[in-house]
């Protein structure tokens, strides 16, 4: 929001319409022109960049961990509370573990569910649970220590299927030859923010 702000300042007469949902858009049917995501892309008809890598954590309160205690073994997990994503209406509560060649899936039994990251990360840092959460939504918690991270010898995953843990933040577009000016400003203004960012 930030870097949408400051864009304005540059360009007043774009107005921006910026909708905030972790749902997966169909951008040539919704008529949005830009989408940041996190995860891997599936339709290669749309351009994808990259904006910031990142992976996968699991992360709770410190206050949480002396309630209820930290665990050791991905199992554990069921004797906690956890904090659950929605996408489209159904539960991310399958969380899967590798370390080394070893593989682990488990059904975590959530405590509270919500299709917005921003409010699974709020009830983090409340103490209302352990969240399976990207880090950079969390890497300024977890530097202050208000979110401790665990299980850092695995990596985790929504997905069986996926070997990486990868949940680089991309920005996805349609493919067009050509494209509206105010949208070609904007891209380069968001790399240009990000850059900064990470060199931070």
């Amino acid at each position: 929001m930030p870097i949408v702000s400051q864009f304005m300042e540059c360009y007043p007469d774009v107005t921006p319409y910026l909708y905030l949902n972790d749902n997966l858009a169909n951008i040539a049917e919704s008529g949005i022109d830009i989408v940041i995501r996190y995860g891997e892309l599936a339709d290669s008809s749309l351009i994808s960049r990259r904006l910031a890598s990142s992976r996968r954590v699991l992360c709770a309160s410190p206050e949480y961990l002396a309630r209820k205690g930290t665990p050791l073994t991905p199992q554990a997990l069921t004797e906690h509370d956890c904090l659950a994503m929605l996408r489209s209406n159904e539960a991310l509560k399958y969380w899967h573990f590798q370390a080394n060649d070893q593989r682990k899936s488990v059904t975590v039994i959530p405590t509270r569910f919500s299709d917005d990251g921003e409010v699974i990360r709020y009830w983090a840092l409340e103490g209302a649970g352990i969240a399976l959460k990207s880090l950079i939504d969390v890497q300024q918690d977890i530097k202050a220590q208000r979110l401790v991270t665990v299980l850092n010898g695995y990596m985790k995953n929504f997905s069986a299927a996926t070997t990486v843990s990868s949940t680089d933040l991309n920005v996805v577009y349609l493919s067009r030859q050509y494209q509206p000016k105010r949208i070609r400003l904007f891209l380069d203004f968001l790399f240009e923010r990000f850059e900064q960012r990470l060199n931070q």
